[in-house]
């Protein structure tokens, strides 16, 4: 029986015949779109209702659709019951909540990231949920210790680690305070197609403020797209009706995890769309479906 982690590192030799994937989230998604790349039959265990939960529901659609396509078999909203193995036998029996039963060859856990804090067992440190606790300086209940990455539960992503080390060590060595603002941490989905994001999804903004627009632009207008024939996908810009500033982009498409950067640069800048409707775009790129988004958001598009 092969049981796998979301740290696993495979060879080539070993190559499971078939895999099942517990567990949706951006983890599950990008080890399906890799396996299924190879021909091994994937399977997709979700408890919510939908894959990706935490990026936008339009973004997340298009890169299931892509891998229902690709012959991967997704279960929503249902739990795993059961696993058996029996020692006579290869593969691996399941039984779902909803008394769906199937066999594969093996398994990956991708749950989710339990925090490693061994190091200060005996220590009498803070923590929350698990996580070690720290402030807006990223120091802990210990004065002059400070936790960066997944171990103080913030943003799970490798690039947030890095800012996180850089803004602790600055505050640490005594320079003026540094601190962090997750809103402007970019997420990226390795998947096929790519889904990048940054700030808030449209369901978020919907949720948060009363007075919102949203303009999203489809790959299939655009040219560089088109002649790649990568026209799967969107830029969809989120921003305040009043003033314009935009409160959250969300892409899907190729390369799209290259452009994420620039909606963050403007967020940063608290930038408005009209700010970035003005700012030229080389042609043909990809990076112009952004340009044509704050347009289109300005009722002054052009191609669309």
């Amino acid at each position: 029986m092969k049981t796998y982690t979301s740290d696993t590192i495979f060879s080539i030799e070993e190559l499971p015949s078939s895999l099942t994937i517990v567990g949706g989230g951006i983890i599950g998604v990008e080890f399906a779109t890799i396996f299924s790349s190879l021909d091994i039959p994937v399977t997709i265990v979700e408890l919510g209702d939908r894959l990706i939960p935490t990026e936008d529901a339009e973004a997340a659609q298009i890169v299931e659709e892509k891998l229902k396509n690709s012959g991967v078999k997704i279960f929503t909203n249902v739990s795993v019951s059961s696993v058996s193995h029996h020692s006579d036998k290869d593969d691996i029996q399941f039984t779902l909540s909803d008394h769906t039963e199937f066999s594969t060859g093996s398994l990956l856990l991708a749950t989710g990231r339990t925090p490693d804090t061994r190091v200060v067992e005996d220590v009498s440190i803070e923590k929350e949920n698990g996580f070690i606790k720290t402030n807006n300086k990223l120091e802990t209940s210990l004065p002059n210790v400070y936790a960066i990455g997944d171990v103080n539960g913030k943003i799970q992503l490798a690039h947030t680690a890095s800012a996180e080390g850089l803004i602790a060590a600055n505050n640490a060595s005594g320079e003026p305070l540094k601190t962090i603002d997750y809103r402007m941490v970019p997420k990226c989905v390795y998947t096929l197609p790519e889904i990048s994001s940054v700030g808030l999804t449209e369901e978020e903004a919907r949720n948060t403020y009363s007075n919102i627009k949203v303009q999203k632009v489809l790959y299939s207008s655009n040219g560089k797209a088109l002649s790649s024939g990568n026209t799967e996908g969107f830029v969809k810009t989120i921003a305040e009706e009043q003033f314009g500033e935009i409160l959250g982009v969300t892409m899907v498409g190729s390369h799209v995890t290259e452009m994420i950067g620039e909606s963050v640069a403007f967020m940063n800048l608290e930038g408005t769309v009209e700010e970035l409707a003005e700012t030229i775009h080389p042609h043909p790129t990809l990076s112009e479906a952004m340009f044509e988004a704050a347009n289109e958001w300005l009722n002054k598009g052009i191609h669309h």
